[in-house]
């Protein structure tokens, strides 16, 4: 298990659960947890819930996945984005 540094607030998550944004220079380099992001924070797969080691973000996981449920999208696990992620 891998866990990288949230920009936003410090936590410690698995690698998979951590998303990045653009830094302002067209490099996604700005790494952020889901309570950071925003609305557009996506993991690499659904399986990737399993993996967090932040326990208190456990809610924000859920919204996540009841939304997309909601919208009819669904979480699809990609074994690309998982070998990128790591």
């Amino acid at each position: 298990m891998s866990t990288i540094r949230c920009h936003g607030c410090g936590r410690e998550e698995d690698a998979h659960l951590i998303d990045v944004q653009d830094d302002g220079t067209g490099n996604f380099t700005v790494m952020k947890c889901v309570a950071c992001y925003g609305p557009n924070w996506c993991p690499v797969g659904s399986d990737s819930f399993r993996l967090s080691v932040c326990p208190d973000l456990a809610p924000l996981y859920e919204a996540f996945r009841r939304r997309e449920a909601d919208a009819g999208r669904g979480l699809r696990d990609s074994p690309v984005a998982v070998k990128l992620a790591v």
